[in-house]
């Protein structure tokens, strides 16, 4: 899921929300990063699991490990409907 939210900006389940996770500047963070910023959310559950609702009162509505890697999911993305495509990365 690391490597999709890099990748694409992307998980399945982001996609049938209409989110992305994007840079400061609105770029893809790349596959490497985005399973770094995976393995940071473990920073979210260190604190009694606390890190996970701060984005409801965060003004920039960042996790912990979102605020580390300097990335925002961002809303108002084309929703896509459930299917199998959503798991493979686009071809180039």
């Amino acid at each position: 899921m690391g490597y999709l939210d890099g990748f694409t900006g992307q998980t399945p389940g982001k996609a049938i929300m209409g989110t992305r996770l994007v840079d400061q500047q609105g770029n893809l963070i790349g596959s490497g990063s985005g399973i770094g910023r995976k393995f940071l959310h473990i920073v979210d559950a260190l604190v009694c699991g606390l890190g996970y609702l701060l984005p409801i009162v965060d003004a920039k509505r960042q996790t912990i490990a979102d605020k580390i890697m300097s990335t925002y999911v961002v809303t108002g993305v084309d929703k896509k409907p459930f299917s199998i495509s959503l798991w493979m990365p686009p071809q180039q």
